[in-house]
């Protein structure tokens, strides 16, 4: 990744930052310039302290998104270390269920919607205030291929991922009029410890050996390989830097070819 300007003075937030896509966008917009707080239900210092040593103006804070309090409390502490919250990411999810739908446990489909979509809800109503009165802003939230179609033994997954693209439109028509901005990307498979973990659980359901599901799932994708987590975080920088001005309420795909539509 190379240096940059575009986001000098620009305070972010980046939520799920502790790893993989949250990790390497809060490194390119950091890169760039942006003050960022990486937060992370489990406390991301091993992720601040590797940014650090690098000299980028970074900070973490443990949180659990899915809790709205904290959420309120994250960007308090966001405000007081840095000011104004220009650019939020919305990276953090998780998928806790493999079930057909005809099992799944309550319990978890409420979890998994609460943490992938409610989180969602609750930063972006404290994001947005600030970000209307000040007359500008952006808005990434992480959505997933999944998306735009289905996938078995995933419901609460894929419902969550679903919701996150109507949310996201619904937010962009909002605040388009107060120059805030909002948009989502949905990767593909993509190289982290959340995609290894559901090769495991789809290999165990179908009774396959992982790197076998695996080679089926990147025959499917035209390009042919997996995406790199810093390909998503180059698209989120985008979306959120003044050369995508005009773009607002859209869903990208970062899918090697996978989703098209």
């Amino acid at each position: 990744m190379q240096g940059g300007n575009r986001f000098e003075g620009r305070v972010a937030v980046v939520t799920g930052a502790g790893k993989g896509i949250g990790l390497s966008t809060a490194e390119f917009l950091a890169q760039e310039g942006a003050a960022v707080l990486l937060t992370d239900l489990v406390p991301p210092d091993d992720a601040v302290t590797s940014l650090q040593d690098k000299g980028l103006n970074v900070s973490g804070l443990e949180v659990d998104v899915s809790d709205e309090a904290a959420v309120g409390v994250m960007f308090d502490e966001a405000e007081r270390r840095y000011g104004t919250v220009d650019l939020l990411v919305n990276n953090a999810g998780t998928n806790l269920s493999y079930h057909l739908i005809t099992e799944m446990p309550t319990d978890l489909w409420e979890r998994t919607l609460r943490i992938n979509l409610s989180s969602q809800m609750f930063t972006l109503r404290r994001a947005l205030g600030p970000m209307a009165v000040k007359g500008s802003g952006t808005v990434v939230n992480v959505a997933s291929n999944v998306a735009k179609r289905g996938l078995p033994h995933r419901s609460a997954y894929v419902a969550s991922k679903w919701a996150v693209l109507g949310l996201t439109q619904t937010a962009a028509l909002e605040v388009a009029r107060a120059g805030v901005r909002v948009n989502a990307v949905l990767p593909g498979p993509t190289e982290t410890a959340l995609f290894n973990q559901d090769l495991q659980h789809h290999a165990e359901v179908d009774g396959r050996q992982a790197g076998d599901v695996r080679s089926e799932w990147l025959e499917d994708m035209p390009l042919g390989r997996v995406i790199q987590p810093v390909e998503v975080a180059r698209v989120i920088a985008f979306l959120s830097c003044d050369e995508s001005a005009p773009m607002t309420g859209q869903s990208i795909n970062v899918t090697g070819g996978l989703i098209m539509h």
